[in-house]
């Protein structure tokens, strides 16, 4: 079974090669710094989560596609 930080990096991994195949201006990251943590949603409940994920395009690219 997938676990979620999977499915998050498979995410973005789409986002990001998506966009370099588009040609897309590839957003800056934030530092992590300088996020205000009690702008989220789930701050009003006492738990604020910031996950931190890391993406390899290349690897991204030689992954056989996966039907759901």
């Amino acid at each position: 079974m997938i676990n979620t930080v999977e499915i998050v990096e498979n995410a973005i991994e789409l986002k990001y090669v998506s966009m370099k195949d588009c040609e897309t201006k590839i957003p800056m990251l934030s530092e992590i710094i300088f996020l205000d943590i009690n702008r989220k949603t789930l701050i009003k409940e006492g738990i604020t989560v910031i996950p931190l994920v890391d993406i390899d395009s290349g690897e991204y690219r030689r992954k056989p596609a996966q039907s759901s």
